[in-house]
């Protein structure tokens, strides 16, 4: 998803300077994030355009091909397993798991070992069910920060059901 993403958001309209996606795990709530800084346009114009590109990345991943996906989980699963290339990513890796309390330490494992069990038609319900636009499951936290000289408070209208609240501040003189 990371590919299509940056290519449709960064690419091509060149959106913003950084445009990334992922998974997030914050206090033990699985999510995917999508971030995208921009200087030239507004958060509104950002998330229709990622609402935009949710609904073309489901009709792809509903259409992609059995070997199509085969082959992108089997890399997934390949680039979890993949050994560090140095002892400060390893260290980092462990050290994660301590901050959090978790203490899996082969997390990596565990979860290419789940990987390889999951099916198309599954990633597809699961899409549908908790990432797509539109969906009555999606859950969304829209977190943006915003530059404005001398004031304190902004509200803007809702979007898709998400009330934006964006706070600023004015540097020190």
């Amino acid at each position: 998803m990371y590919e299509p993403l940056f290519d449709q958001l960064r690419t091509t309209p060149q959106l913003g300077y950084v445009v990334s996606c992922g998974k997030r795990l914050t206090s033990n709530v699985l999510g995917f994030a999508s971030v995208v800084q921009s200087a030239t346009f507004s958060p509104k114009a950002i998330l229709e355009r990622i609402d935009a590109f949710l609904v073309y990345f489901r009709e792809q991943l509903h259409a992609m091909p059995a070997d199509v996906f085969e082959g992108h989980r089997e890399s997934l699963i390949a680039d979890k397993l993949q050994k560090e290339n140095a002892l400060a990513e390893e260290s980092s890796l462990k050290w994660e798991q301590i901050f959090k309390g978790d203490y899996v330490f082969d997390h990596l494992e565990v979860e290419a070992e789940a990987l390889k069990s999951v099916t198309h038609e599954q990633m597809c319900k699961h899409f549908d069910e908790f990432v797509a636009h539109g969906s009555e499951q999606r859950r969304a936290l829209c977190v943006q920060v915003l530059y404005f000289h001398g004031v304190t408070s902004l509200s803007l209208p809702t979007h898709n059901n998400l009330l934006l609240k964006l706070w600023s501040w004015s540097r020190p003189t």
